[in-house]
């Protein structure tokens, strides 16, 4: 599993973006909620994080179900937001905002 930097959905300090990726034969194992998780936990440690953003390609349902699972809702589709090989895709944005 290897996080990315794929440019910020929001140019604010208060808000931290989440993004993984695990391989296809480690998929189904919890390997990704476990280690979003903690990042998370640790995020919510942090008074000046305001608000937490992941997002992933729509058919990617466990992905979805993992940000679900971990008190992320989605907020948004951004249409054509990653090229890749020559083709457009989209992404579904999931937030959780954090109390104050």
């Amino acid at each position: 599993m290897y996080g990315e930097n794929r440019g910020r959905l929001e140019d604010s300090p208060a808000v931290r973006e989440l993004g993984w990726v695990v391989r296809r034969d480690l998929w189904g194992r919890g390997i990704a909620t476990e280690a979003v998780s903690a990042v998370i936990t640790a995020l919510l440690e942090d008074p000046a994080v305001a608000e937490i953003h992941a997002r992933c390609r729509p058919e990617h349902r466990a992905s979805a179900k993992v940000m679900e699972h971990l008190g992320l809702a989605l907020a948004r589709r951004i249409d054509n937001d990653i090229e890749r090989d020559g083709a457009w895709m989209h992404s579904d944005v999931y937030v959780r905002r954090v109390a104050s």
